[in-house]
């Protein structure tokens, strides 16, 4: 039999006093930070996800694509913006935070996933992942974000069936079969300029 599902969603989420770093609050050496509630977000995107199935659902196909937006605003100040480092605090604050937080959000995402049962005791299944260049909050403006991902996942396994209902699985995985060039995620240049390479592994699995 064959069938399909759909869904999808349009959404717009804000969050109110969101906690940041309260920078300079000693306001004598600015060595001395804090945290306060002073950040307002706002959320706005759309994302679908398409499945098919068939051979009585041992077999799929699923889609999904998301688009997302994101923009900060300040609600209140930070304790120094007025005292003897205000000047170089708020810049700091329009330039790590409310400039760059557009960038923290996968702007665009998706996925194609297909598994297919064969033979009924071979499983195929592979996967695409792609995600737009994406940055961790509140760190300087010369860490790179983690760049974007364009990744093929593909594992192929075989059941072996027991006695007494018990089985076997052997499987092979291979994790960005073509070698895809993307960085980590993280908040200094020595870490997400580590590249993620191409990986694999065989698994057995008893069931019983």
């Amino acid at each position: 039999a064959f069938g399909m599902n759909l869904d999808t969603r349009v959404y717009v989420d804000q969050v109110n006093d969101m906690i940041l770093v309260d920078k300079c609050v000693d306001g004598i050496n600015c060595n001395v930070d804090s945290w306060k509630n002073m950040g307002y977000a706002e959320f706005k995107g759309f994302d679908a996800t398409l499945k098919l199935f068939w051979d009585e659902k041992h077999s799929s196909l699923t889609a999904n694509y998301a688009i997302q937006r994101a923009s900060l605003s300040l609600s209140s100040l930070p304790t120094q913006s007025n005292g003897v480092f205000g000047a170089a605090v708020q810049a700091a604050y329009q330039n790590q935070f409310v400039d760059l937080f557009s960038q923290t959000v996968n702007s665009n995402s998706g996925s194609l996933l297909i598994s297919q049962r064969i033979a009924d005791s071979w499983q195929l299944s592979a996967g695409y992942y792609f995600r737009a260049p994406v940055r961790v909050l509140d760190v300087t403006t010369d860490v790179t974000p983690e760049s974007k991902i364009s990744r093929l996942d593909m594992r192929l396994a075989k059941i072996f069936k027991l006695e007494n209902s018990r089985s076997v699985e052997v499987a092979a995985i291979v994790q960005n079969a073509t070698q895809d060039v993307y960085t980590k995620y993280d908040t200094l240049n020595a870490e997400v300029n580590v590249v993620f390479t191409r990986r694999g592994w065989l698994t057995a699995t008893l069931n019983f």
